[in-house]
């Protein structure tokens, strides 16, 4: 599967869950919004990503999508 099949399946989830788009696109701006200052995070604190970092990161990215 592919990284776009993956997002529309994940969205398309969300969405049978909550038999509503406004909540759908509420969780997934949450979730982008969380990727972007993690980002943003790593670029300003300009150190090294080990592995662990990134399996962290997923993590909570895990989470976050979880909790939304």
């Amino acid at each position: 599967m592919t990284l776009l099949s993956v997002k529309f399946l994940v969205i398309i989830l969300i969405f049978f869950s909550f038999k509503s788009l406004l909540p759908t696109i509420a969780i997934m701006i949450n979730v982008f919004l969380f990727l972007v200052r993690g980002i943003i995070y790593i670029i300003l604190s300009r150190t090294l990503i080990p592995i662990t970092s990134l399996i962290g990161f997923i993590k909570l990215f895990k989470v976050a999508v979880c909790n939304s």
